[in-house]
């Protein structure tokens, strides 16, 4: 998880993804902040990144790591 935040970061400091933010990770889960025209575009950088982790330098997993997205205007809709 760690891994993933760091790399997702790096990602949305990009110049074009200066209004997109990471605001809170929940356990297994991370919630951001995004612009309505960027969802699509975010969306598949975060399942990306997150799913990337598996194959890195530092971890080996022998299971897929899945990811899911859900999208609300808060978190209370997304439960």
């Amino acid at each position: 998880m760690r891994l993933a935040m760091i790399r997702l970061e790096k990602k949305l400091t990009d110049k074009k993804n200066k209004k997109s933010k990471m605001l809170l990770q929940i356990h297994d889960e991370l919630i951001f902040e995004v612009p309505k025209s960027d969802e699509k575009t975010i969306t598949k950088v975060i399942k990306e990144e997150m799913m990337s982790v598996a194959k890195s330098d530092y971890h080996s997993f022998s299971t897929p790591l899945t990811v899911d997205v859900n999208i609300g205007k808060n978190w209370g809709e997304l439960h």
